[in-house]
């Protein structure tokens, strides 16, 4: 394995991690809440905290806004999250070696939906996903 190779499986990791971040904070508020569900995806707990109201959440109006638009964030980039996640990873070597995964939940017979991913942003992602966790830690 090459150290470009390593490095993106690093970086890979990494991204995942801030996810696990992500969605521990989430849980976090719903347990509080008792709110939870079992054997639910990312996207159904965003979903519960999302249809619940602030006051269950023992937020206020403004702190409910503001959980809201980070979780419109987050569900923006779970695409990517799933895909890192459930598919294995390629590299493309285009100039620029990067990380390719495409998502079996997502494709089709005709066709399938792919990212490609560099190590710096996979950095970005990383950031990002790690801020929005601490964001919503701090609500």
């Amino acid at each position: 394995m090459s150290s470009t190779e390593n490095e993106l499986h690093l970086w890979r990791s990494r991204a995942i991690d801030s996810f696990a971040l992500a969605e521990a904070a989430i849980e976090k508020m719903l347990r509080n809440a008792d709110r939870c569900g079992k054997s639910e995806t990312m996207r159904d707990r965003i979903n519960r905290v999302l249809q619940s109201p602030g006051s269950a959440l023992t937020l206020t109006d403004d702190e409910k806004g503001k959980v809201d638009r980070i979780l419109g964030e987050l569900i923006d980039l779970l695409p990517l999250r799933n895909a890192m996640v459930h598919a294995p990873m390629l590299l493309l070597d285009g100039g620029e070696t990067s990380a390719c995964f495409a998502n079996p939940q997502q494709k089709s017979a005709y066709c399938g939906m792919t990212f490609q991913v560099t190590k710096a942003q996979f950095q970005r992602i990383t950031t990002k996903v790690k801020q929005l966790a601490k964001d919503l830690e701090t609500t």
